[in-house]
């Protein structure tokens, strides 16, 4: 899966996260946009949390991820 399809799909899952009112997204949502299985999704945002593009903000048994304001457009 290319790094700019995860990207969208980000950016598309935290979009539809602020306008629900809620501050960031789940792997979950990325997975089914991408119609992907759920564990290369949540190896990739691992990645973008290193590489600064998003950041983990809650890490219960779900994680959620938020965009980085800036770092992607």
């Amino acid at each position: 899966m290319p790094i700019t399809d995860i990207l969208a799909a980000v950016r598309w899952a935290q979009g539809r996260a602020e306008r629900g009112g809620l501050p960031g997204f789940r792997a979950r949502q990325v997975a089914d946009r991408l119609q992907v299985r759920l564990d290369g999704v949540q190896v990739r945002l691992h990645d973008l949390v290193r590489a600064g593009v998003v950041r983990e903000i809650r890490s219960t048994n779900i994680p959620v991820y938020q965009l980085t304001a800036g770092r992607v457009r």
